[in-house]
């Protein structure tokens, strides 16, 4: 690990950008997943009523960013580039997080009260019949 961390910082400090043709694509999944994801997606599991044209500016962001990362030019297949570095489209990875995020309530004990919030505002979403578009409305 230690070697790894001292050749990106070769790569990326000394020479101001990455170098794709020096890692391999398990090296650029790992940069990617561990320090890009975090950062676009964080406190996507509190977002609620996104665009269609935010879920599309999302993947635009991603798009580039993989191809850039690997060297490719803009009009290579997104389905290649993200298939080379084995990821999913952001917007797969959004609802992973929130997926993940409301079965992390749901185990919850029914003593905390993020659990007693959580059963108030289903108990309200499913008496309104879905007429809310969210459990968490925007401020």
């Amino acid at each position: 690990m230690r070697t790894t961390a001292r050749n990106i910082h070769e790569l990326v400090l000394k020479r101001g950008r990455v170098a794709p043709e020096r890692l391999s694509p398990p090296t650029l999944s790992t940069i990617f997943k561990s320090s890009i994801i975090p950062k676009a997606l964080n406190g996507c599991e509190l977002w609620n009523n996104n665009s269609q044209s935010d879920l599309v500016q999302l993947s635009i962001a991603q798009n580039f960013c993989l191809k850039h990362m690997q060297g490719y030019d803009r009009s290579i297949s997104t389905d290649y580039c993200l298939s080379t570095v084995n990821t999913v489209p952001i917007v797969n990875e959004l609802d992973i997080r929130k997926l993940t995020f409301f079965g992390q309530i749901c185990r919850f004990n029914p003593k905390y009260l993020a659990k007693d919030i959580f059963n108030n505002r289903l108990i309200c979403h499913i008496e309104l019949e879905g007429q809310c578009l969210g459990y968490i409305p925007d401020a």
